[in-house]
């Protein structure tokens, strides 16, 4: 009778902590994380300049990066690719120089100059990814004018839309250039 009720009590203290360990979880609750960056956010809510499907942007055109929206910040860390299309599907790396005097890290934007101008009549891609994520920001352009067009016969007026490629001001970037930045903006 002893070990019968011996086995009761056992039993019921193993479901007990076993019902612990489920609502608890098994990992032992919340941690507290460090965040050393002011941004916690993800590519949600990112934009370009040119804008996705712009048809018209000028072949002096800087791009930015930003998130205009304060409720989704930018991630602490991003990278960002400019592709040109080579030939259908066939996309090429163009280089970059991430601008640091225009640049607001603070206010979520960074301006990116090509180190020459882009092609007339040509598409191109701003493609944004978190490392260590796999979906990514893609955003498509093209240029002004067609393929074969005389640069000096397109010159460099602002778009027809109206909007800024470049920040005010601007002549030549000042910072790193390569084909890939990666923007890390932990303090």
């Amino acid at each position: 009778m002893k070990s019968t009720r011996f086995a009761a009590y056992a039993a019921a203290v193993i479901a007990l902590l076993f019902a612990l360990v489920i609502i608890g979880g098994c990992g032992g609750g919340a941690k507290t994380q460090v965040v050393k960056s002011p941004w916690y956010g993800d590519l949600y809510g990112v934009a370009t300049g040119p804008e996705d499907g712009d048809t018209a942007a000028p072949i002096d055109a800087w791009i930015r990066v930003y998130w205009p929206d304060s409720n989704y910040p930018p991630p602490a860390t991003f990278t960002m690719t400019l592709e040109k299309e080579e030939s259908l599907d066939n996309w090429g790396l163009v280089h970059t120089t991430l601008d640091n005097a225009t640049s607001d890290p603070e206010g979520g934007l960074w301006w990116f100059q090509p180190v020459s101008n882009f092609s007339p009549g040509t598409w191109y891609r701003i493609t944004i990814s978190v490392p260590g994520f796999t979906n990514s920001a893609v955003a498509y352009f093209q240029t002004a004018g067609t393929r074969g067009a005389a640069v000096s016969s397109l010159g460099t007026k602002a778009p027809a839309n109206g909007k800024s490629y470049r920040p005010a001001g601007s002549a030549n970037a000042t910072g790193e250039t390569s084909a890939t930045h990666t923007i890390n903006v932990k303090k």
